[in-house]
Order: structure tokens, then C-alpha cells, then sequence
């Protein structure tokens, strides 16, 4: 009797224990699949805090500055719309000056091959 008791028990422990660990995986899936829905819904309620533009930031924090600070503040925007414009020329003057590089380069080709075919 007790071969029998030990052979249905032996026989019965891998059926009670295989389907608890499916179930323990179904569970944790389930809980990460619930905890990704979660994220994404709070996500999408706070997207606005994530993708704030500059300008929008830029009024909120000025609203709470002093006149002087402002006034600073305008100050330090013109000085970098004036470096900004003086950096853009500049980048248009040194584009002028390769073109001229280039074309005193292409006179110097022609006259070095002129001498060349003098000098045969």
C-alpha cells in the first residue's frame, strides 16, 4: 500500500507543480503588459511636460524676472542676434574668398602648364 501511495504521490507532484509555474509566468506577464499600459497612459497625460517648447519656457521664466532683469535679459538677446548676423557675413565672406582661391588656383594650373610646354 504504501508503493502505491508513494507512486501516486510521485505521480502527482509534477502535475501539481508544472501548471503553478505557467500560472506564476501568465501572472508576471500580465503585470508587466498592466505596468507598460500604466507608463504609456501616464505618459500620454504628462506628454506636454516632455515636449515643452523653448519659447513657451522662456515666457514663464520672464514673467518672473525683475524689469532690470529683463531688460538684461532683451540686452543679452540683441548681443546674440548681433554675433549671430556678424557670424553669418563672416561665413559669407569666407565663401567668397575660397571662390577666389579656387579661381587664382585654376590660373595658377594654367600658367604652370603654359611654362611647362614652354620650357619643351
Amino acid at each position: 500500500m504504501e508503493m502505491i501511495d508513494q507512486a501516486a504521490a510521485s505521480d502527482l507532484r509534477p502535475l501539481l507543480y508544472g501548471p503553478s509555474r505557467r500560472i506564476f509566468s501568465v501572472l508576471v506577464l500580465l503585470l508587466v503588459l498592466l505596468g507598460s499600459c500604466a507608463a504609456a497612459a501616464w505618459l500620454w497625460t504628462n506628454l506636454e511636460e516632455f515636449v515643452e517648447t523653448p519659447q513657451a519656457h522662456e515666457v514663464t521664466s520672464t514673467m518672473s524676472l525683475s524689469l532690470e532683469d529683463q531688460a538684461s535679459l532683451s540686452e543679452i538677446k540683441w548681443g546674440q542676434q548681433k554675433a549671430s548676423d556678424e557670424i553669418a557675413e563672416l561665413d559669407r565672406r569666407i565663401g567668397a574668398q575660397r571662390e577666389d582661391l579656387k579661381s587664382i588656383l585654376d590660373q595658377i594650373v594654367v600658367l604652370t602648364s603654359r611654362i611647362d610646354s614652354l620650357q619643351n
